[in-house]
C-alpha cells in the first residue's frame, strides 16, 4: 500500500514539473489592453500573422489569415497610443465575406497597408462570425471617400465590452472566433564597417563628421551621403541607399594628389584668340511666356550666336499637388485612377528667326518636351482617399512621358528688339520678345 501511494505520489510530482515550463509560456503571453481572446475552441477558428515580427517606418505590412470555415472577417488595428482602426473592411474593400483558407491582406493591388509612428508595441485583432457584425459593418461608416480606414475608438478597454455584447447578441456561442497578433515598431537602422587606405581618414557622414578610419557605427536607414577627406588625398564621396538592420562593409583606396608645376617659357607666350566680332555683333536673347486653354502658364528662352538660329528651354507650370502613395515600381491597370503631374513640364527646342520685308521676321522652332506623372489608384466611389491616424497609403505607380513640340509665328523689329506672337503645340499662344546686340 505504502509502495502505490509513494509511485502514485512520485507520477504526480513528475507531472506538475512537466507542466511548470507550459504555464510559465502562458503566463508570458500578456494580452494587451482590448483585445478579445476567444473563451473555447469550437469548428470556428482564425488565424492572424504578421509577415514579420519588427517594422520600421514606411515598411510594408503584409498579413495572413487562415479560416477554417466561409465567415465574416473582421481586422482592427491597436497603436502604441490606443487609437483602434478598421482595417478590414476598409473603403478599398468593402466585401469582407472570405471562403475558408488562407488569405494575403491586402487582397488588391489597390492599396497597401504601410506602418508608420509611434514606435512601440501594435496589436491586431482578428474577429470571424458566421453573421456581420453592426458595430464593424463598414457601409454602415461615413466619410469613407475621405477616410478609407475608419477609426473605431481612442479607448480599446471601452471598446472591448461594446464588441464582445453586440457578439453575443448576434451569433451563438460557437459561430465565431477570435485572434490576435502583435509586432514592434521601432527605428530603421544600418550598420556601416569603413575602411580606408591609407587609414586615419575623417569620415563625414551627410557632411557632419562621425570619425576616423577605421570605423564601425550604425546609421539611419535610407539614403545617406559618406564622404572620406585625408590631407594629400583626393576626397571620396558616394551616396548609399541602406535597408533596414543591413550590415555593410566598405574598403576605400584613396587617390593621392600629384601636382605638376606648368614650365614658363618667355619665348612662347601664350596667345588669346578674341573673340570674332560677327559672333558678337549677333548674339541675340529671346525670353517668352505661354498660356494654354486649361490656364496653365509657361515661360520660356533662347539664346542665339547667329543672326537666324537658336537653342532654348521652356518649363510649362503643370504640377500637381500629388499625395502620398507606395511606388509599386510596375504600370499597372488599377480598377480606378487618378494621374498627377510631377513638377513642371521641360522642353528644348532649336528656334529660326528668318527676315520678312524690312522690319518683319518669321519665328519656327521644333524640339522635345518631357512630363513625370504618378498614377495613383483610388476606391470605389471615392474621389479623395486619405486618413490621419492609419497606416494606409493607396498604390500607384511613376512613369515620363515625351512629346515632339513644335510653334511659329511672327514678329516685329522694334528698335534692336523682335517683338513676337506665337503657337505652339503643347504650350499654347505665346508672347516673346528677342533682344539683339
Amino acid at each position: 500500500m505504502k509502495a502505490h501511494l509513494c509511485f502514485a505520489l512520485l507520477i504526480t510530482a513528475s507531472i506538475f514539473l512537466v507542466a511548470l515550463p507550459v504555464l510559465g509560456q502562458e503566463e508570458m503571453k500578456v494580452v494587451p489592453e482590448g483585445i478579445i481572446v476567444q473563451p473555447q475552441p469550437n469548428d470556428l477558428t482564425v488565424k492572424i500573422l504578421a509577415n514579420r515580427p519588427t517594422y520600421s517606418p514606411k515598411d510594408p505590412l503584409v498579413l495572413y489569415v487562415d479560416l477554417s470555415q466561409d465567415a465574416y472577417l473582421y481586422i482592427y488595428d491597436i497603436n502604441p497610443q490606443g487609437k483602434v482602426t478598421l482595417l478590414f473592411p476598409n473603403g478599398f474593400s468593402k466585401n469582407n465575406f472570405l471562403k475558408a483558407g488562407k488569405h494575403t491582406l491586402p487582397p488588391s493591388a489597390d492599396y497597401s497597408f504601410i506602418v508608420n509612428k509611434p514606435y512601440g508595441a501594435e496589436s491586431l485583432q482578428a474577429l470571424a462570425l458566421l453573421k456581420p457584425i453592426p458595430l464593424l459593418d463598414v457601409t454602415t461608416q461615413q466619410n469613407l471617400d475621405v477616410y478609407a480606414f475608419p477609426e473605431l475608438s481612442t479607448a480599446p478597454k471601452e471598446l472591448k465590452p461594446k464588441v464582445q455584447q453586440i457578439i453575443q447578441t448576434t451569433v451563438q456561442p460557437g459561430e465565431w472566433a477570435s485572434d490576435w497578433t502583435q509586432f514592434i515598431i521601432a527605428a530603421a537602422v544600418a550598420k556601416l564597417s569603413v575602411t580606408s587606405n591609407p587609414a586615419g581618414a575623417q569620415i563625414l557622414l551627410n557632411g557632419h563628421f562621425v570619425g576616423k578610419s577605421p570605423l564601425q557605427f550604425s546609421v539611419p536607414a535610407g539614403r545617406i551621403m559618406l564622404t572620406l577627406t585625408q590631407d594629400g588625398y583626393e576626397s571620396w564621396s558616394n551616396q548609399l541607399e541602406l535597408k533596414n538592420q543591413e550590415s555593410r562593409e566598405l574598403n576605400i583606396q584613396l587617390s593621392s594628389i600629384t601636382t605638376e608645376p606648368v614650365p614658363i617659357n618667355p619665348d612662347f607666350p601664350i596667345e588669346v584668340s578674341p573673340i570674332p566680332a560677327s559672333l558678337v555683333s549677333t548674339f541675340q536673347f529671346g525670353w517668352d511666356v505661354g498660356l494654354r486653354a486649361e490656364g496653365i502658364l509657361s515661360t520660356g528662352f533662347d539664346i542665339g550666336f547667329t543672326s537666324g538660329l537658336g537653342i532654348g528651354a521652356s518649363m510649362s507650370f503643370t504640377g500637381d499637388d500629388v499625395p502620398d502613395f507606395v511606388d509599386i515600381g510596375t504600370k499597372i491597370q488599377f480598377t480606378q485612377e487618378q494621374v498627377y503631374n510631377f513638377g513642371p513640364e521641360m522642353e528644348a527646342y532649336l528656334k529660326l528667326t528668318l527676315p520678312l520685308g524690312t522690319h518683319f521676321f518669321i519665328q519656327v522652332g521644333a524640339g522635345a518636351a518631357i512630363q513625370e506623372q504618378a498614377h495613383i489608384a483610388i476606391p470605389s466611389e471615392a474621389n479623395q482617399i486619405g486618413s490621419e491616424d492609419v497606416s494606409v497609403l493607396p498604390n500607384g505607380y511613376e512613369e515620363t512621358l515625351n512629346y515632339l513640340t513644335g510653334f511659329g509665328g511672327i514678329g516685329f523689329q522694334v528698335g534692336n528688339s523682335i517683338l513676337s506672337i506665337e503657337r505652339h503645340t503643347r504650350r499654347g499662344w505665346m508672347l516673346g520678345i528677342t533682344f539683339r546686340f
